[in-house]
């Protein structure tokens, strides 16, 4: 049995969820460094292009005469704008990285689990039984991302959950999935075992 990742700093976060009788068998976080997803190189270009015009237009524009006769809602407008583009061009990428020192992953004899610590302390888990499929993309140096697909029972509110998190920030850390782990086919093929165990021991019993 793996216990590679195990004992770091996530570890004694995950600590106080276990249930009794569970062991965790790895745990890791995220990797904070900036990675790019497939939809950046079409999301950066269109907010470097956004950006250019907005930028241009908050320059070139006289804000005191807007202000003296009272257009308040072009200079928001325009304001919205600007913030807007300089949050899809780097600002969200600073907020993933705030999001990931927070974020927390582990696989225990039982379940995987998201334990995210920022203002509130939240966790978003699923026990092997449930669990429907689970799928791997990993990169050439060996990051990767972990998705779970539910059972029938769950799948209403997962495809909700999957919508929202493709919004705003590219990347939800709250959601059930392990976001650029390191050696994540090693933590792949953990999971897919305890997995086939938990199947195995469900026809058993039945």
């Amino acid at each position: 049995m793996s216990t590679f990742g195990t004992f770091n700093s996530s570890y004694a976060e995950i600590q106080p969820e276990l249930h009794s009788g569970e062991t965790v068998l790895w745990t890791g976080q995220p990797q904070r460094k900036v990675i790019f997803r497939q939809k950046d190189w079409l999301l950066i270009p269109i907010s470097l292009f956004i950006n250019g015009i907005v930028l241009s237009l908050a320059i070139t524009s006289n804000w005191s005469i807007w202000a003296r006769r009272g257009y308040f809602f072009p200079m928001l407008f325009l304001a919205v704008f600007v913030v807007y583009g300089q949050f899809a061009l780097w600002g969200r990428f600073v907020y993933n990285a705030w999001r990931k020192v927070r974020t927390h992953y582990a696989v225990t004899t039982r379940r995987v689990m998201v334990l995210n610590t920022g203002s509130t302390r939240k966790i978003n888990d699923m026990y092997f039984a449930k669990l429907d499929s689970v799928s791997l993309s990993v990169r050439a140096d060996g990051i990767g991302t972990i998705e779970f697909s539910p059972g029938p029972g769950d799948r209403a509110n997962w495809w909700w959950r999957m919508y929202r998190s493709s919004q705003w920030t590219d990347i939800d850390l709250s959601m059930l999935i392990f976001y650029d782990i390191h050696k994540a086919l090693n933590v792949y093929q953990l999971i897919e075992d305890q997995r086939q165990q938990g199947l195995k021991q469900l026809r058993e019993r039945s």
